[in-house]
């Protein structure tokens, strides 16, 4: 087995051993002093890139006097829900602070953005008052992303240049004991003008709380009957808290929801589709933008209800129900005795199709009436998380800190829908694509790699014949 390990390594060793030959021999035997000044400049640029970007996000940030004066707003940068950057198409929904995470001791400022500029370089400016705006460097927070893959995510990005991608960016502020009230993103400078500044939102602290990330519902998906029925269930299950984003429902649904509203049950917070192509929906489920659409609820939900002890994800349509005669705050404390390093658990979906006809017709709510249900699947699970302990959450994934860690399968997902076997084939092909992919993308680097060394000795030997350096070149050897 070391054998042929070392046999693999060989060729690499090799290439790298070729590589370092080619830069001693620009630096120890070229004779023209200009060329290898220029040689050495374009060796050292991008370590010299490197260390000012790793200078530059170490900034801790600089205090500059601000006077308000309005500016010209162009119509197309008017919107109801969002925030558009002045200097670049960016549109921030919420700007929301999280205390002590990522840096401690100090107010972390996140911004949840639908992005098409795709910036490196952007800078948080926070107004302290109406005199004093704070600078520093934004950082990247979490990036939504279709394909959760290294280098293909990448690659799936870059073929969709004209796509608003949902990202987190996110600042710390230093901790004076005064609220940070406006706040924005910049790839320039400042703005003077107050309407481009983001109201700071500090979330509720519920501690023992549990909410509900709804998601975005839209434009009369909805039956108000059955929302009704959700909506009880939840409060009998012990939910304090429902967060949804509204897109163009009905009156009828709205009417549902303003007495949830009014009762103080429902978090309902508006939602707009910004940016290109103007007239989308969210009934455009084939196209790439849609995912990015839908997650950026799903991203801000995270920041938004961060103050509860527990926050679950699912459908308005599915309930996640224990298989004990319990509560669902005291199951999820049982659990977290079990799991004491656990950031959240994650549920297996069980469906309950209504095609199959009533199991107890003489109920009268869904839940109890329909009671033949599907094998639980693994591939759409849905989650309880502990904001505290983790980073960000997509529409089936939890991603938590470093130091804590998931379990599955504790209870149930009552979701009443028609599903087949198709998913779990879908999923299996989407895999092995990937892994297609990821071997391709690999070996057309080496190759890459491979060529550009042969070239490089090549265009060397030429130049030492141009300007007569004598260069040896039998000492290399490309494997």
């Amino acid at each position: 087995m070391l054998a042929s390990i070392a046999r693999g390594a060989r060729r690499p060793v090799a290439m790298l051993s070729s590589a370092w030959e080619i830069v001693m021999i620009m630096f120890v035997h070229l004779t023209n002093s200009r060329l290898k000044k220029c040689l050495l400049v374009a060796f050292l640029t991008p370590f010299a890139i490197y260390i000012v970007s790793m200078h530059r996000s170490a900034m801790v940030g600089r205090y500059e006097p601000w006077t308000a004066i309005a500016l010209p707003r162009p119509k197309a940068h008017i919107h109801k829900h969002f925030w558009r950057a002045r200097d670049q198409e960016l549109y921030i929904y919420s700007a929301i602070a999280n205390p002590h995470f990522p840096v401690s001791r100090e107010v972390n400022i996140v911004f949840t953005v639908m992005d098409q500029a795709r910036s490196s370089s952007l800078d948080c400016c926070i107004l302290l008052d109406n005199r004093t705006v704070f600078i520093t460097p934004a950082k990247k927070y979490f990036y939504y992303r279709s394909i959760n893959f290294p280098v293909v995510g990448d690659v799936d990005e870059y073929m969709h240049p004209d796509d608003y991608l949902a990202r987190q960016y996110t600042c710390a502020v230093p901790e004076t004991g005064h609220r940070i009230h406006h706040a924005t993103l910049t790839s320039s400078y400042c703005s003077s003008d107050p309407r481009d500044y983001v109201p700071v939102h500090y979330p509720e602290r519920v501690p023992g709380g549990l909410a509900i990330c709804g998601k975005v519902a839209y434009g009369g998906q909805l039956d108000p009957e059955k929302l009704i029925e959700w909506f009880e269930v939840q409060k009998l299950l012990g939910v304090d808290k429902v967060l949804i984003y509204n897109l163009n429902n009905p009156v009828t649904v709205l009417k549902v929801f303003r007495h949830y509203q009014k009762i103080g049950f429902l978090d309902l917070q508006p939602y707009e589709l910004p940016g290109r192509p103007y007239n989308r929906t969210m009934n455009d489920k084939g196209m790439y933008q849609f995912h990015h659409d839908e997650s950026l609820a799903v991203l801000e939900c995270r920041q938004r209800m961060g103050g509860y002890t527990y926050v679950m994800s699912h459908d308005l349509d599915e309930f996640i129900i224990p298989r004990t005669n319990v509560g669902l705050k005291p199951f999820f404390q049982q659990k977290m005795q079990q799991y004491q390093d656990s950031a959240g658990f994650y549920f297996y979906a069980e469906f309950f199709v209504y095609g199959w006809g009533a199991t107890n017709p003489e109920e009268d709510m869904m839940v109890t009436r329909f009671r033949r249900a599907t094998q639980p699947h693994w591939e759409c699970t849905k989650y309880v998380i502990l904001p505290s302990r983790v980073v960000s959450i997509t529409t089936h994934s939890i991603f938590p800190m470093s130091h804590y860690s998931t379990a599955s399968s504790i209870a149930a997902v009552f979701a009443p829908a028609v599903v087949g076997l198709v998913v779990v084939v879908l999923v299996v092909v989407v895999v092995v694509v990937v892994v297609v992919v990821i071997v391709v993308v690999v070996v057309v680097v080496i190759v890459v790699v491979v060529i550009v060394i042969e070239r490089i000795s090549l265009v060397l030997a030429a130049v030492s014949e141009i300007i007569g350096a004598d260069i040896d070149f039998r000492s290399m050897k490309i494997f």
